[in-house]
């Protein structure tokens, strides 16, 4: 079995028009699982879509906040 992951974290446009690429990754690696690593305030874009077996939600916006506070 394949894993793919595949990586979108900075802008939600980009998730957005990635779907195609995703697709067509899920046709040509049929038992492929196709996991995505989004950012937690992208993720309800992903749910549903039968391409995606997995999403992996990444709490940026918290971690970038905290290198914020390390900074002060």
């Amino acid at each position: 079995m394949k894993n793919i992951l595949v990586m979108q974290l900075f802008r939600h446009g980009d998730l957005l028009q990635s779907t195609p690429a995703i697709a067509t990754l899920r046709r040509d690696h049929p038992d492929a699982r196709i996991h995505v690593l989004v950012r937690k305030s992208f993720a309800d874009t992903l749910r549903g879509n039968p391409d995606v077996d997995e999403i992996i939600e990444w709490d940026v916006d918290s971690l970038i906040a905290d290198c914020a506070d390390e900074e002060a």
